[in-house]
């Protein structure tokens, strides 16, 4: 059981640094169809224990103003000001 949870772990980081995107779900559905009858549970649990996350997305900035140049967000006047 022990080793057959290490090739499972194996199996997970590699997935996991190739689909970089993916959370556990989405990691589990690709396990599950290369042939592993894994609990989600359990998978999730590996997961954490292998400090494994989704990178964080970055919002983009909206624009300064609008078309009839009214502002939108303020500028900032001096350092540390917005």
């Amino acid at each position: 059981m022990v080793g057959d949870d290490d090739s499972l772990r194996l199996a997970l980081i590699r997935l996991a640094k190739q689909y970089g995107r993916y959370g556990y779900r989405k990691i589990a559905a690709l396990l599950r169809i290369e042939g592993w009858q894994v609990n989600h549970k359990k998978l999730e649990r590996l997961w954490r224990e292998e400090g494994l996350q989704i990178p964080q997305r970055h919002r983009k900035r909206k624009r300064l103003y609008h078309k009839d140049s009214s502002i939108i967000r303020l500028r900032p006047k001096y350092q540390n000001h917005i």
